[in-house]
């Protein structure tokens, strides 16, 4: 399992990326 981490237009996505897809655990705009 890896931790994929994605910057855009100020917005911070923290997933999950497993088999089955990506699963996204946490949300925040900074």
């Amino acid at each position: 399992m890896t931790i994929k981490i994605q910057k855009e237009r100020g917005e911070k996505d923290v997933g999950f990326k497993t088999k089955m897809g990506s699963l996204v655990v946490s949300h925040q705009k900074v």
